[in-house]
């Protein structure tokens, strides 16, 4: 996350902050959009989730490091971002730094409701995940499997290590439709 002063575009007392994709962890590299949850011209506070954006491992609401008016949106929808391209650039206080560390908490996280947050992680998973045990696909190819109608502990997974590619789940929709009387 960078800051930087711009004469054209900020006053005095203003500061234009850029957001940028933060590192996810686990050697992920970049993640796609899916959807912004402001746009230009709105006013944020510090911590506020500004975009929803997928990697192979999750999906993850990202909140953004500084407070201000949004004065540009990076990325379109469904565009794949690498980690350290801008996000969001914005007009905040003057002399505004991202907190220590870059994030005021683990990026990713996202407060669970009152209710449910003394739940262990585990608890939030579908029933049937925990009966089954949890086949390994990106979010993405989950997705496209709701939507083919594949059930994903059917799928023999061809990628790295087992995991379920978009290919296997549309040859599996594939052969499904094959199997099915005429």
């Amino acid at each position: 996350m960078t800051t930087r002063d711009t004469a054209e575009t900020a006053t005095e007392d203003t500061t234009e902050c850029v957001f940028v994709l933060p590192d996810l962890g686990e050697g992920l590299v970049s993640a796609e959009i899916i959807e912004w949850l402001v746009e230009a011209g709105d006013v944020v506070e510090i911590d506020q989730p500004v975009v929803v954006v997928e990697t192979v491992k999750s999906t993850v609401e990202l909140p953004t490091p500084y407070q201000g008016r949004i004065t540009a949106l990076h990325a379109d929808v469904t565009r794949m971002v690498p980690v350290g391209a801008p996000l969001v650039s914005l007009l905040g206080p003057r002399g505004q730094q991202p907190p220590a560390g870059g994030a005021t908490h683990l990026v990713g996280q996202i407060p669970a409701p009152a209710a449910g947050a003394g739940e262990p992680p585990a608890r939030r998973l579908p029933a049937k995940a925990q009966q089954r045990g949890r086949v390994t696909a990106a979010p993405v190819v989950r997705r496209l499997a709701r939507e083919l109608g594949v059930e994903l502990r059917d799928v023999m997974g061809t990628g790295d290590g087992g995991v379920i590619t978009k290919d296997d789940v549309r040859a599996a929709a594939a052969t499904a439709g094959q199997e099915e009387p005429s």
